[in-house]
């Protein structure tokens, strides 16, 4: 299934909702990763580095992927960091953008 950024911006209204309801859940340890689809992602990652987003790397052919430590994604979180990474996914044709949770971040 083909997220939207629609959709994509609804779940992470639903990731600060849950970094509200279970603030034990998020902090030290918690990975984030947001992902998106693009043919080229290098191209975007030093569009992205030269904008200021330092978590921005390249994996394989296809995907671009913003890393983040120790969040809490509350929605000042969402709003300081994920909506503007959103918008730049938007902006370099990436597709399909998803959230990843690691919480087994050592």
């Amino acid at each position: 299934m083909t997220t939207t950024v629609e959709s994509f911006r609804a779940e992470l209204d639903a990731l600060a909702a849950d970094a509200a309801a279970h603030p034990g859940r998020w902090g030290a340890g918690v990975r984030l990763n947001i992902t998106c689809s693009r043919r080229q992602p290098y191209e975007a990652v030093q569009l992205a580095e030269a904008r200021g987003f330092s978590e921005a790397r390249g994996v394989g052919r296809h995907h671009l992927i913003f890393e983040f430590e120790d969040v809490v994604p509350n929605a000042a979180w969402v709003a300081e960091k994920a909506l503007p990474v959103c918008a730049f996914i938007e902006e370099v044709g990436g597709i399909n953008p998803q959230i990843g949770v690691d919480r087994n971040v050592q």
